[in-house]
């Protein structure tokens, strides 16, 4: 074996290089979150508005998918309503429909 040099040296470490550059990462990473603090401040009311929407459009999709999806068990359950018949049939298409039509129109901005 060997023998190898133990010692460290001061040139094994950049000690003035690391230090700057993670004070210039903090820096940076703090500035943008002031943008986005100063963002989410500004446009608050947007933003909820968007976000209630988007949940409100994906129920509506959700809800038609899984009806049409599981039609025959919609139809099903529209007949064993208590009003008549072709009414229940109109309903079972109608209504996956509809809400298909409510998600694209909360999607669309100007009837959201």
């Amino acid at each position: 074996m060997n023998n190898t040099n133990r010692q460290i040296s001061q040139q094994d470490f950049q000690i003035g290089k690391t230090p700057s550059l993670a004070k210039a990462g903090i820096r940076l990473l703090s500035r943008f979150a002031m943008l986005v603090i100063r963002f989410c401040l500004a446009y608050w009311k947007e933003i909820a508005v968007t976000c209630y929407g988007s949940l409100m459009m994906g129920l509506w999709i959700f809800v038609a998918y899984n009806k049409l999806t599981g039609f025959e068990q919609n139809m099903e359950g529209m007949l064993r309503q208590p009003f008549p018949r072709p009414f229940a049939v109109f309903l079972a298409y109608a209504i996956p429909g509809s809400e298909l039509i409510a998600a694209l129109l909360i999607g669309y901005h100007r009837t959201r």
